[in-house]
């Protein structure tokens, strides 16, 4: 069981915890989401220490170190932090951001905010505690689900308050103080799937929505989806839309 520094209370979160069992490093969104990741911080130089907030099971974390970037994550989901790799190298806290922690303040080169905003009612408020851990010179990395439009039974069951436009988001960002430096749709190929899942979920029993929302049926399923993640990886151009946004952002002085 991996160490977990308790440093905060435990609390529940919104977010539908059979979602940890479903996906893992394989899984095409995952990958998919890894790749947009890619391309957004390769203007950025590496540099110090990152922090991503609502790390969940950890598999930004490791993600994110894969890259070069050592990470610490916090989460207030214990059962979450608990299932992390011993790979990972950075620390995992149950920490709570509203606590304001003197050791944590100011002390990170990146602060990552991957699929977490969407679930908070105060998304403006998240976001500018979540930056007060940045160094002066640091940069908040974001990523949601794109298009109110696309809202479905899925995203009531997994937690999600909204989704985002690339405009709504840069507006988020503004709001907390943050400068939006880049902001990008990802999964243009995926936008069909999920129309199609918004048209179809709602038959489905609320026990078995997040598993059928994001489980493709199949291996040659998954394959394919792969496929499409491939594809859009090679345009030589920022897709015009897709099914999540992700930006990165400096505070403003």
């Amino acid at each position: 069981m991996r160490k977990v520094e308790l440093i905060s209370e435990s609390a529940s979160v919104s977010m539908g915890e059979a979602w940890f069992d479903i996906v893992n490093s394989d899984h095409f969104w995952i990958q998919w989401r890894l790749n947009a990741l890619k391309k957004i911080l390769r203007f950025f130089p590496k540099k110090g220490m990152a922090l991503e907030v609502g790390c969940g099971n950890g598999l930004v974390m490791e993600q994110i170190e894969q890259l070069g970037y050592i990470t610490d994550g916090c989460d207030l989901n214990r059962v979450a932090l608990e299932t992390i790799s011993e790979d990972v190298k950075g620390k995992v806290m149950l920490y709570n951001i509203y606590d304001r922690s003197k050791d944590l303040l100011g002390k990170y080169s990146m602060v990552f905010l991957m699929d977490v905003i969407e679930h908070i009612e105060d998304d403006v408020d998240f976001l500018k505690t979540s930056a007060e851990y940045l160094q002066s010179d640091g940069i908040v990395i974001v990523n949601v689900p794109a298009y109110n439009s696309l809202f479905s039974k899925y995203d009531k069951e997994v937690g999600h308050v909204r989704r985002y436009t690339k405009r709504q988001l840069a507006e988020t960002l503004n709001k907390a103080g943050i400068e939006p430096l880049v902001v990008s749709y990802w999964g243009a190929f995926l936008f069909p799937i999920a129309v199609v899942r918004k048209m179809t979920i709602g038959f489905t029993p609320s026990s078995g929505i997040i598993k059928r929302g994001m489980t493709p049926p199949g291996k040659l399923a998954h394959l394919f989806l792969k496929a499409l993640m491939k594809m859009e990886s090679i345009l030589p151009f920022a897709v015009p839309f897709g099914t999540s946004v992700i930006a990165i952002g400096k505070m403003k002085k």
